[in-house]
């Protein structure tokens, strides 16, 4: 005790031992009757410290009541001479050489009593007080127990310093805090908020600190919204890009503050779900800025929704999220959000779906250009960007297992990108659009697993395939500017479809035709410049529903073998130079399938030498 009352009452270390070493002088020189020491071999009982030894104590007794020494200091060489007054002692230590080692305490009352009778003749103390025992303990066991106390002492010394350091650097920290204190806006305003490189409070859940009705967020809480925010913009930046991220203007800015203040799931950066959560909000973001989602856009707007679960930006799973579909892992493999009402423009935050087989936009209004990105997209095998309004040039890196491309009916230029055609490549159709160039030679050298083929409105040049494709069910070039005659390379047994109206193609049918595409269901070279007459093996072609040979040179008769198509629905051999009258075996199709019947015809006053009396439709000749 008197211990820790000199530690509170010192200002510094020194003052602070130096009353300790008094404390324990004081407490070596004094004892209680009851206490029992040990000294030069005497053992005092635990009652009165008096020995079990009858004349010692009497010796003892004798020795106090004469009062030897009364004061009397008495120094011998190696022994401790103590002198004590009221309030005070003196002592003085002398070593083996006789010369005095002086030290100073308190005490705390009696005069000078000799009792140099009870420690041997090489020293002596004078104290009065009670009549009680006084022994020295040995000058190394004093040593040591003020060794202890000393090191006691100066380790609890370094405990309040550290203490008193920590406390001083805490308060600067809490008087000047970091980042910015005022409430982020919600995301959808797209407000400036982060940088990435810098940290900033999480937004405030409670009454603004603003208000002085809120309560700040305690230090640990903040100090975990720092983290979380730093974590967060650094994992979408290194999605989208850091410079893009801190664009207020952009979906990806927007879907970071969401999913650092509004998303009630909390996610960390490290969590699977993380990085296609982000990636679906920044779709959102990039396609919903309008509000013109018809089904399940995120809360707050007038889109309707089957259940709130299925709403973007609801606090359900992405996987329950309208048009998300997840495998059993609930890892994102398709995203089919087809005529729906989106608009705004395509992100590359879809190649953060690594998993992603399915992508369909179809019949929507996004207008902007295909993201470079989705080449990054490995496990792609579908893509539907159908009738919207896409511009710009098809990129040149497309996934190795991409098997159907549609994106037909936008606004796509320039010329089309031998990556697009694929070894898995099974449907493209680029119908549609304002692409330029030739034909990929890729088209038969690499994509041979292709069935179908549509490039029809566009402004293509060159030839016709010529290549091989054994596996191609449907051919559909029709409305561009392929010129040279036509291949019979192209008309395997799996062929079904083929058009090719409105070109500059030149020369006869082939043969092919007939002896390999023996299923074939359309065949349309309208509007070309071809030539010769019309094969009578046409008749062998039994699932033939459209047959469309109009607006060439074509010459001679209508062969009657036509009429053995039992399964034809429009004939058209109009603007040719075909001379006599249609078969009556044709004519009769019209009670059994055929519904358009056309030809040049003499009716009108016309001239035409050709004559037609059940057409249902007769053109008339260009003189």
């Amino acid at each position: 005790d008197d211990v820790t009352a000199s530690a509170t009452q010192t200002d510094d270390l020194d003052t602070l031992l130096r009353r300790s070493r008094m404390a324990l002088e004081r407490s070596r020189m004094t004892w209680s009757q009851g206490l029992g020491n040990v000294h030069d071999g005497d053992d005092y009982d635990d009652d009165d410290g008096r020995s079990n030894d009858s004349s010692k104590n009497e010796k003892r007794d004798a020795e106090y009541r004469s009062g030897v020494g009364n004061g009397t200091e008495v120094a011998v060489a190696g022994a401790t001479t103590i002198t004590m007054a009221p309030g005070a002692w003196n002592q003085e230590e002398y070593d083996n050489e006789n010369q005095p080692i002086s030290r100073q305490g308190y005490f705390d009352q009696g005069e000078q009593q000799d009792l140099s009778g009870y420690h041997g003749e090489e020293a002596h103390q004078v104290h009065q007080g009670p009549d009680i025992g006084k022994e020295h303990s040995s000058r190394n066991n004093s040593a040591k127990r003020k060794a202890i106390l000393i090191a006691f002492l100066v380790g609890w010394m370094i405990v309040i310093i550290l203490v008193v350091a920590s406390i001083s650097v805490g308060i600067p920290r809490r008087n000047n805090p970091t980042g910015p204190t005022e409430a982020p806006t919600d995301a959808r305003t797209r407000v400036p908020t982060i940088v990435p490189t810098e940290a900033s409070m999480e937004a405030p859940t409670a009454t603004p600190t603003g208000t002085g009705e809120g309560s700040t967020a305690s230090p640990t809480k903040a100090g975990v919204s720092e983290r979380r925010r730093r974590e967060i913009v650094a994992e979408t930046s290194a999605i989208s890009g850091a410079e893009v991220v801190a664009d207020p203007t952009t979906p990806q800015h927007a879907a970071t503050e969401w999913i650092i203040d509004d998303d009630s799931r909390r996610l960390e950066p490290t969590d699977p779900q993380f990085r296609q959560r982000y990636a679906l909000a920044t779709v959102l973001f990039a396609t919903d800025e309008d509000q013109t989602w018809k089904l399940c856009g995120s809360a707050g707007t007038v889109s309707e929704c089957p259940t709130e679960s299925e709403r973007f930006l609801s606090d359900s799973s992405e996987c329950d999220w309208y048009g998300v579909i997840c495998d059993s892992l609930d890892i994102v493999t398709k995203v089919e959000l087809q005529d729906n009402g989106l608009s705004g423009e395509l992100v590359p935050e879809f190649a953060a779906l690594p998993s992603l087989t399915s992508i369909n936009l179809s019949r929507n209004s996004i207008s902007s250009e295909i993201p470079t990105d989705f080449g990054k997209l490995e496990s792609l095998q579908e893509l539907n960007l159908e009738r919207n309004g896409l511009s710009g040039r098809i990129p040149s890196a497309w996934p190795p297992n991409l098997e159907n491309v549609y994106l037909q009916r936008n606004a796509l230029s320039q010329e089309i990108p031998d990556q697009l055609f694929t070894p898995s490549l099974t449907e493209i159709d680029l119908s549609g659009n304002s692409l330029t160039g030739e034909l990929p030679q890729e088209l038969y050298t690499r994509s041979t697993l292709l069935r179908r083929l549509d490039m029809s409105s566009n402004s293509i040049e060159g030839s016709l395939p010529r290549g091989p494709l054994s596996e191609l069910e449907s051919v559909k070039l029709s409305n561009n500017r392929f010129s040279g005659e036509l291949s019979g390379a192209v008309f395997s047994s799996s062929l079904e479809t083929f058009d090719i109206e409105m070109n500059r193609i030149e020369g006869e049918i082939p043969d092919e035709v007939f002896s390999s595409s023996t299923r074939l269901k359309e065949f349309n070279v309208g509007k070309n410049q071809m030539d010769g007459t019309i094969s009578a093996d046409f008749g062998e072609l039994s699932d033939l529903e459209i047959l469309i040979l109009s607006q060439n040179q074509f010459r001679g008769t209508v062969p009657s073998t036509l009429g053995k198509l039992s399964n034809l629905v429009v004939l058209d051999i109009g603007y040719n130079n075909v001379e006599g009258s249609m078969p009556r075996d044709v004519c009769q199709l019209l009670d059994v399938s055929l519904v358009y019947l056309a030809s040049d015809c003499a009716v009108n006053g016309g001239s035409s030498e050709f004559e037609c009396e059940c057409c249902t439709a007769c053109y008339p000749i260009f003189g």
